[in-house]
């Protein structure tokens, strides 16, 4: 379980030592890093969590890349946030000579960078640390003005700052609309847009349990829609505590034992900003198994949810659609689209989605529940996607944006080789 303080390791750690704003020479090191579909939007702000699952760069430190589409000319300020490390932050694009990095420019341990892009396209935004083996959760900002920066320093040690200021009051508040939690039992729950929403953009979903003095509880939070974050507060306590990754994979789990009887209050939360989905909180009395696996990405089941409406694809056919603020929405509430596509005994299939209408971002769920995905690799804004040796069985493929509220005419284009790649960069 997590606690309140910052981790410090024993070791002198390993620093990058570029100075506020420099240049390294290789931007190769960043165009290296996968996207796995993390998208920026000019004006919004989105939470991310660092782990020792992401990229490593060049001298050791983790990093993660998030993708921000920029017209020519367009100047935009970044802003890396966290309470958990000391954030370094790096960006590599269209038009650029080298990599532009900052340290403390955010104020504090906050990183912040100012840059105009030189071309429109496609650019990365590297999540990074000054120490090495360091990770934790962090917020991106993009806006087009310099926000306020950090209050402090980044001299380090003590407490860290709540999350949410005052979180424990904040917490306290939330209303639980009737949501009882009762020991022995598994509810089942949604996280929705229309639920509280938090300071850093998550979406909260407040329940209550009641609990006598002595009474030891475990919550798991388990969803795989998106992301979990667990919060608990209550009766006696002075803080929350949260978890992440408690309960294995990307589940989270708090194990308590009630020193004032009293109503609890357990939190659902996210990681990013515009997660949601379906959920379900076990409340027990001992631990239970931990789910399998590491947190590398939360499955494809809202893909297989989705509507095909009919819609079917073949091999060695094209097909004309629009996507529009009708159709069913995606996790991060761009419009998305579904279309079922049989594949028996195909040696090869590429899948190729066309727009010139909307920058085209396309996902194929496989029989095995495996997702693949694509931005740019049909050249241009288009996204392709070539599966290899393909199982037998049904696949999903699913029509989405790169942001949230595109919409426009598309066409997918279904071949058992690839075809020629859209001539140009992206500049929609």
């Amino acid at each position: 379980m997590l606690n309140r303080q910052r981790v410090w390791s024993g070791v002198l750690a390993v620093v990058l030592t570029l100075p506020a704003g420099a240049v390294a020479q290789d931007l190769s090191e960043v165009d290296r890093l996968p996207l796995q579909g993390r998208r920026l939007r000019v004006g919004a702000e989105v939470s991310g969590r660092l782990t020792a699952e992401d990229a490593k760069w060049v001298d050791g430190t983790y990093a993660q890349a998030w993708g921000l589409e920029l017209r020519r000319g367009e100047e935009v300020t970044v802003d890396l946030l966290s309470d958990d490390f000391d954030a370094y932050l790096l960006v590599g694009g269209p038009g650029m000579d080298g990599v532009e990095s900052n340290d403390d420019g955010a104020g504090a341990c906050d990183a912040r960078l100012t840059f105009r892009a030189a071309d429109g396209g496609m650019f990365r935004i590297v999540v990074n640390t000054v120490s090495v083996e360091s990770v934790g959760r962090f917020r991106l900002r993009v806006t087009e003005d310099p926000g306020p920066v950090t209050e402090g320093s980044c001299g380090g040690g003590g407490d860290v700052d709540d999350l949410f200021g005052e979180s424990t009051d904040y917490l306290l508040g939330l209303p639980t609309g009737g949501r009882d939690l009762r020991i022995g039992q598994e509810f089942p729950g949604e996280l929705r847009d229309d639920d509280e929403e938090s300071p850093d953009g998550s979406y909260v979903q407040a329940w209550a349990l009641d609990l006598r003095a002595g009474d030891r509880v475990v919550v798991d939070l388990i969803s795989e829609e998106f992301d979990p974050f667990l919060w608990f507060i209550g009766p006696g306590m002075n803080e929350p505590l949260y978890d992440d990754d408690g309960a294995g994979a990307c589940n989270a789990r708090i194990d308590f034992t009630a020193g004032t009887r009293g109503t609890y209050r357990v939190v659902v939360n996210t990681i990013g900003s515009f997660a949601m989905g379906r959920f379900r909180l076990r409340v027990t009395e001992t631990p239970g198994p931990a789910m399998e696996g590491d947190c590398s990405g939360v499955s494809g089941s809202w893909i297989a949810d989705l509507s095909a409406d009919g819609r079917t694809l073949t091999v060695g056919t094209e097909f004309s659609g629009a996507l529009t603020d009708m159709d069913e929405e995606g996790p991060d509430g761009s419009w998305v689209q579904a279309w079922d596509l049989g594949l028996f005994g195909a040696p090869s299939v590429t899948v190729d989605l066309l727009s010139d209408a909307f920058d085209a971002f396309l996902f194929v769920l496989t029989p095995d529940g495996d997702v693949l995905s694509d931005d740019d690799g049909a050249g241009a804004c288009d996204s392709r996607v070539t599966i290899s040796s393909p199982d037998d069985g049904r696949y999903r493929v699913v029509v989405n944006t790169t942001l949230p509220g595109q919409v426009g005419r598309y066409r997918v284009r279904v071949t058992e080789d690839p075809g020629p790649q859209t001539a140009g960069g992206c500049d929609p």
